[in-house]
């Protein structure tokens, strides 16, 4: 089964550094049609505006780090939004959305600081912590797909834009008769998505379930600020 896509292209395409980008509709993904309940796909954006600033509600799976609601700190931003903090240097993760080992999805806006030589690493997985994480490698130039922590696909991310934010968008499409497809889109906010992905990776199987998720690894000793999160999925046959 595919999903519809998270955002909508409407604009013609221009040419960026590094990147061929179309301009985007910033919308949130619209409510699933009756088709899509049919075919079991769910669909939740989370914005945290309708939390209370601390502990994240119990519906959200702390799997390591500290994570916390924050009410936005200017900059154009305002509500409330999700931050890890800079200390204690760990890979910090939270499980979002429902269950899925089928088609998936998760968007969301990231924010992290370079300090001197140092650079944060931050991204977004599907179907838990065995699945595949969409992540900035800004250490490496890099964005990667990986795995457990390991790298299984990379491509270059041109200068790392410290402290503004970034779209993360992870997909996996497909299903066991026709093979899967996962594919990483990234881009600067205020800016077009790009068409193509920068990241595409073929599976003939797919044999993993669980939640979506954000990570942190704030190596500089800063925070790094997630919002706007929209996932999609399936539930598990």
């Amino acid at each position: 089964m595919s999903m519809r896509p998270l955002f909508e292209m409407t604009t013609p395409r221009t040419v960026l550094p590094g990147l061929v980008m179309l301009a985007l509709a910033a919308t949130a993904i619209p409510s699933p049609t009756a088709a899509d309940e049919a075919a079991g796909l769910k669909s939740e954006t989370i914005t945290f505006d309708d939390q209370e600033p601390g502990d994240l509600a119990d519906e959200f799976f702390v799997i390591d780090g500290n994570f916390s609601v924050i009410e936005a700190d200017g900059d154009g931003e305002e509500g409330r939004l999700v931050r890890v903090a800079g200390e204690p240097l760990v890979d910090s993760g939270v499980l979002v959305g429902g269950s899925s080992n089928g088609p998936a999805a998760i968007l969301a806006k990231v924010r992290a600081h370079r300090v001197g030589r140092s650079f944060p690493r931050a991204g977004v997985g599907l179907h838990g912590l065995a699945g595949h994480q969409l992540r900035l490698v800004p250490a490496r130039r890099e964005v990667e797909f990986a795995i457990n922590e390991e790298t299984v696909m990379a491509a270059p991310l041109e200068n790392f834009a410290s402290g503004e934010w970034y779209w993360l968008e992870l997909r996996v499409d497909g299903n066991d008769e026709d093979g899967w497809t996962v594919t990483g889109h990234v881009w600067l906010d205020g800016e077009d998505k790009p068409e193509e992905p920068v990241l595409k990776r073929e599976l003939e199987t797919l044999r993993v379930t669980g939640r979506a998720s954000l990570w942190g690894t704030p190596y500089s000793g800063r925070e790094i600020d997630f919002d706007e999160v929209t996932v999609e999925w399936t539930e598990p046959e």
